[in-house]
């Protein structure tokens, strides 16, 4: 690939990485930072953009990733009452009321195939309306939602929802997921869980001194693009990012550990914010001894916590990641969001879950100068290759491939040379033509 340009930028992976059921080795949100929706009624302002009847007014969306071979899916959830516990929900950090608990979550499964699965006769399983109606066991202990032997390999989605077609309440569920092999102990194995991909969080305060600070571990899949941005709404506490003292903080880190930042320039009441950055954020952006690397995608870390001190009251933010765009952030318009990134919840660890990822690595090809000088040419060997840290295999078809672009805008001067790609597995289905530009696939 002749290059006459004085420096060499790593060209951005633009390819997506659909993958099959990824490996079994856990994921639950815990019983402490719970998962935070608010019945339709609530109003954006309270932070919730997904349920609430005035912005999109639909559920939340959950997949359990079911290898093959797993002998039995359980799916538990986690305080799935509202209300129940009474005064007790504030003082455990759990749901919250507004004048009365009269609100209702229903949660409902569908096979990988859509098919959805019926407990009984009832199509979907609907926990609360104040205490009247709250499933025995249900109030801050782990309920069992679904269990099946046997159960047929895929991506089951679980939504859960408080929008108008479910509740006319207003109150707060706070509630946990979790997905097992039916041993939910260390003998059992965990299923991975993420969310697709709007995810509700927040915290109340201790009543009487209205302190409290909880950290949310979430790990999103970037999969594509070559920017990453982190949407948020509403993470103000009382319209105010800094009453009373530090609110709101978010701790990113690429799977590589190579790119790392903290934002505190948050969203404010009843908007939508983000945080963008740039493509750096995925590799090294020059010459680093015989290599140039692009291999920051796959599996980040996104730790937030919501601080509450003394005066504040509670704070539910609603947030997603995704591909890069504009900052603030433009409101989401479906759910999942386009451009938007799986969120996986951690292990039962506390670790992020291992997900296959693309890496792009430019290597001194033996031709010319190295590095590179201004009018001369140099050949660079371009290694483009998925890595899979997991038990499960990847399976690719005509409708599942992995790009990756060579050449192009950033990349003055650079030519490839036509017919050069070889594979170690698996065949090429395109690449540029000779002293062109374009996708490697």
């Amino acid at each position: 690939m002749p290059r006459p340009a004085p420096t060499i930028r790593p060209a951005p992976i633009l390819a997506a990485l659909a993958l099959a059921a990824g490996c079994a080795h856990a994921a639950s949100t815990g019983s402490t930072a719970l998962l935070r929706i608010t019945g339709s009624q609530g109003g954006t302002g309270f932070g919730d953009f997904v349920s609430d009847a005035g912005a999109l007014g639909t559920s939340y969306r959950f997949f359990v990733e079911v290898p093959p071979g797993t002998a039995q899916l359980a799916i538990d959830v986690f305080d799935a009452d509202v209300g129940a516990g009474g005064t007790a929900e504030d003082a455990g950090n759990r749901d919250r009321l507004r004048n009365a608990f009269n609100s209702t979550t229903a949660y409902r499964l569908f096979q990988p195939d859509g098919t959805q699965v019926t407990t009984g006769s009832t199509p979907a399983l609907q926990f609360a309306q104040g205490t009247a109606s709250a499933p025995a066991g249900a109030d801050n202990a782990w309920l069992n939602f679904y269990t099946r032997s046997n159960p047929p390999a895929g991506h089951w989605r679980i939504e859960v929802d408080a929008s108008a077609a479910v509740t006319t309440g207003d109150d707060v569920n706070a509630f946990g997921l979790r997905a097992h092999d039916g041993n939910s102990g260390s003998g059992g194995t965990e299923l991975d869980v993420y969310a697709e991909n709007l995810v509700q969080i927040g915290i109340n305060p201790v009543p009487g001194t209205g302190s409290r600070s909880t950290v949310f571990n979430l790990h999103p899949y970037a999969t594509h693009g070559c920017t990453v941005e982190a949407n948020d709404f509403d993470a103000d506490d009382d319209s105010a990012l800094t009453v009373g003292g530090e609110v709101q903080r978010t701790a990113f880190a690429n799977r590589d550990g190579g790119f790392s930042a903290n934002f505190t320039g948050l969203s404010v009441n009843n908007v939508w914010a983000g945080d963008t950055m740039a493509d750096g954020a995925f590799g090294t952006e020059g010459p680093s001894g015989s290599a140039i690397n692009r291999d920051g995608n796959g599996i980040w870390t996104l730790n937030w916590r919501i601080n509450e001190v003394a005066g504040d009251s509670a704070n539910f933010v609603t947030l997603y990641v995704g591909e890069g765009a504009t900052t603030p952030a433009p409101p989401p318009t479906a759910n999942p969001q386009a451009g938007g990134f799986r969120i996986y919840l951690p292990t039962d660890g506390g670790a992020a879950p291992a997900k296959p990822y693309l890496t792009q690595r430019f290597f001194f090809g033996g031709v010319g100068p190295n590095p590179p000088v201004l009018g001369q040419t140099t050949r660079l060997d371009v290694v483009i290759e998925v890595v899979n840290p997991g038990a499960q295999a990847i399976t690719f078809s005509a409708a599942n491939l992995v790009s990756s672009r060579v050449g192009g805008t950033g990349n003055a001067g650079a030519l490839y040379v036509g017919g050069s790609a070889v594979v170690t597995q698996g065949s090429v289905v395109a690449q540029p033509a000779n002293n062109g530009t374009g996708l490697v696939t």
